[in-house]
């Protein structure tokens, strides 16, 4: 038996991390998002207790379309570099990296979020089968 290739775009490397930037909530969740060969790991640490959460998953070939297809039409390739909000408290900072066969992107955040923020987080929630992203309402 022969292994399918893809044929389209693929993923090489997936990076995500969001953590606040102070103790909200009763926690204080790092999380972070990586792409090992072909599994997606999802870690949540909370630095006050213990309560570390670890989640893995290898996504289909027809799942990796469909997130690179959402990817595309969030046109994330187009995100700026740095999204600042000068002079904010609380919220959260964050940092993605994604290369692809054809594209590549690293953008991050400090308090402030791209447009379709939501529909990214979203989109790895979707990848991943369970929600690791809280999505807030959108203004």
């Amino acid at each position: 038996m022969t292994k399918k290739i893809l044929q389209g775009p693929r993923i090489i490397e997936f990076k995500f991390r969001d953590a606040p930037h102070f103790k909200m909530k009763g926690s204080y969740d790092v999380k972070k998002l990586t792409l090992e060969g072909d599994k997606v790991n999802f870690e949540r640490c909370d630095i006050f207790n213990d309560s570390d959460l670890v989640v893995s998953k290898t996504p289909s070939d027809s799942q990796w379309e469909e997130f690179y297809e959402n990817l595309n039409k969030l046109k994330i390739w187009n995100w700026k570099k740095n999204y600042r909000n000068q002079g904010a408290f609380g919220g959260s900072s964050w940092h993605l990296s994604i290369l692809t066969t054809l594209h590549e992107i690293e953008s991050r955040g400090d308090t402030k979020w791209p447009p379709n923020f939501n529909g990214f987080l979203k989109s790895i929630n979707k990848l991943m089968g369970i929600e690791v992203f809280e999505i807030f309402e959108e203004d």
